[in-house]
């Protein structure tokens, strides 16, 4: 329809107007001279000076007037809901504010791009890896992407509130964020974890103690520690005087 329109329409760019009567000899005369001095992008500028009281008006036509603008995009919303891109990151980026371009990019990376690597990766290795190394598997790393890394930050968060709640289990958690079974720490891992942040809270209780011009040799109840590593705790916290003594009962 756009094209249509441009070329059935025969209205020039503008018109020599005047009130007096011009013969057709004059006129093609006038319109010669004004071809001749300013068509061109070279003659942009130059000035003219016309005679009979002839005066330029405009008369073409004005795009915004005719709806093209309008028209334009529309077809641009519709070639990008064809593509399933969002027009704010094909358009005006600077239109858009900070948080909406970022939630943007992440729905097309999240419902378009990776739905879309998915089908590719069942090819590839369906069709190339397994032709090639059975044991070697194709896969894309999301997990590196900046964009989704935020992403699963928030998410751990939310599910670590969970956990610590009770309301989930670590297994449930892992799965969650898509974390492979063997990467939990074994028995003893997770006890020697338990114990050594045990031992940081109760350092960190005798030095606050001690600043406080008492004995550093403060109460602390834990079922992380052994026995026999406790009475060894307190005993060496009731000789220590400085800081870096009491830091020094803990290696």
């Amino acid at each position: 329809m756009i094209e249509a329109f441009f070329k059935n329409d025969a209205v020039p760019g503008f018109m020599l107007v005047t009130d007096q009567d011009v013969t057709e000899k004059e006129a093609e005369r006038v319109l010669g001279w004004w071809e001749k001095r300013f068509r061109g992008s070279r003659n942009k500028g130059k000035v003219g000076v016309a005679g009979k009281g002839l005066k330029p008006v405009t008369v073409g036509s004005n795009m915004k007037e005719s709806g093209v603008i309008e028209i334009l995009d529309f077809i641009e919303r519709d070639i990008c809901k064809a593509m399933r891109v969002d027009k704010m990151l094909v358009g005006n980026k600077f239109e858009a504010t900070y948080v909406n371009l970022q939630e943007t990019r992440k729905f097309l990376i999240e419902d378009v791009i990776m739905p879309r690597a998915t089908q590719y990766e069942n090819t590839i290795n369906q069709d190339l890896v397994q032709k090639v190394d059975k044991s070697v598997k194709f896969e894309f790393a999301w997990d590196e992407m900046q964009i989704l890394q935020e992403d699963s930050t928030l998410k751990w968060t939310r599910l670590q509130g969970a956990l610590n709640a009770g309301v989930i289990s670590k297994e449930f958690a892992r799965e969650e964020m898509g974390w492979e079974e063997n990467a939990a720490p074994s028995e003893e891992e997770e006890a020697a974890q338990k114990e050594k942040q045990a031992e940081d809270k109760w350092q960190k209780k005798a030095v606050k103690a001690l600043l406080k011009g008492e004995s550093p040799d403060v109460p602390f109840e834990t079922d992380n520690i052994e026995i026999d590593r406790q009475y060894l705790l307190h005993g060496r916290l009731q000789n220590a005087k400085t800081e870096n003594a009491v830091r020094a009962c803990f290696k």
